[in-house]
């Protein structure tokens, strides 16, 4: 969701331009950790592609 904010703001003629430099980097980077499967199982999350299935025990 901050991806398009970002993109507005590096689009913009003003000081607003490192501020979506920021903005954009910040979301790629959460975006990295949601899907490395070591943060989304510390967190208790399932990742991209993770269903239903049970954890093997």
């Amino acid at each position: 969701m901050a991806l398009p904010v970002a993109y507005n703001l590096l689009r913009a003629d003003s000081v607003a331009i490192p501020a979506g430099i920021v903005l954009a980097v910040l979301a790629v980077g959460a975006l990295v950790l949601l899907v490395n499967p070591a943060t989304t199982q510390a967190l208790g999350i399932r990742g991209p592609g993770r269903g239903t299935e049970e954890p093997k025990s």
